[in-house]
């Protein structure tokens, strides 16, 4: 693998649990696949993602050590295979200091049709350089990796899932094409948490608690990159439930048509806050999610 990013952890990349949020590892992630993308020599017309040519289809993350203010770090990356049809590229975030991996990013972009597969064709052959296998601490562990079935928004609302989040997607959220931004998507995700958090009765009114959760893995599932201006709103509901892990399911719906724009699924891990510290799921708090088990 090579060097394609090197930063530090800064304070306003922390959230309420009190390490560097979700959307901000994406967002780094997406900054490495850049230096991909140049080395492979098609980084014309650059937007967030590298190029006009290229669209994040699927993402798996693994979240290994959370990262706290001012930690500094580093992300390598390599290829895992190019097809006709999609190019997939495997990073890992690691820890300057301990040089201990802290998350890996397995990631699934398409090409686009002014893409010609004589291009597609040269990258295979120019790849081998750069060719990695994935890990074992970088595989799916507690999600499936099976296709998810999408829902329209009322079929979501006929099942009582829910309501986590509502906005309209803002200049700030989306890339020079005024299209949302792929890691603007796993923010609502993770903006949606103190209302997850609330139903389950582990926040007070003013959003303080000592009991929340940690993101061990994501996946994600983009169906469309909607425009500056859409309206959104996401449905959620529980996966599964554990001794001290919970699969949230958050389905993302472009109003305007009832459309589902993403699908994510991610397990959480009970933490103590104080501690910093893995807990069983308290009793109160499980009950309340099997209410919520799709």
């Amino acid at each position: 693998m090579i060097s394609v990013y090197r930063n530090s952890v800064q304070s306003w990349e922390i959230d309420q649990m009190g390490h560097m949020n979700v959307q901000f590892y994406f967002e780094k992630a997406l900054q490495g696949c850049l230096v991909i993308w140049k080395y492979l020599g098609i980084n014309e017309q650059s937007t967030e993602l590298g190029n006009k040519n290229i669209s994040l289809k699927k993402a798996h993350i693994r979240f290994l050590r959370e990262q706290r203010p001012g930690a500094p770090f580093f992300i390598k990356a390599g290829i895992l295979d190019i097809n006709q049809s999609t190019i997939k590229i495997y990073l890992e975030l690691i820890e300057t200091i301990t040089k201990n991996p802290s998350a890996t990013f397995n990631f699934e972009f398409s090409f686009t049709d002014s893409f010609s597969l004589n291009r597609r064709e040269k990258l295979r052959n120019n790849m081998n350089d750069l060719q990695v296998e994935i890990p074992e601490y970088g595989i799916a562990r507690g999600l499936s990796m099976q296709k998810e079935a999408p829902m329209s928004l009322r079929q979501a609302s006929d099942k009582n899932m829910l309501d986590s989040f509502e906005a309209v997607v803002l200049l700030r959220q989306c890339d020079d094409n005024k299209l949302i931004k792929p890691s603007s998507y796993m923010g609502i995700v993770s903006d949606s948490t103190p209302h997850l958090l609330a139903y389950t009765g582990t926040i007070d009114e003013n959003g303080m608690t000592s009991i929340g959760s940690a993101a061990l893995e994501y996946r994600f599932d983009f169906l469309k990159y909607v425009a500056l201006g859409t309206h959104l709103k996401t449905k959620s509901a529980v996966g599964s439930i554990a001794r001290k892990t919970f699969v949230w399911k958050h389905w993302i719906f472009d109003v305007a048509n009832g459309d589902v724009a993403a699908i994510a699924s991610a397990v959480a891990v009970t933490m103590d806050l104080n501690k910093r510290k893995s807990i069983p799921i308290p009793f109160e708090m499980s009950e309340a999610l099997r209410k919520l088990v799709f």
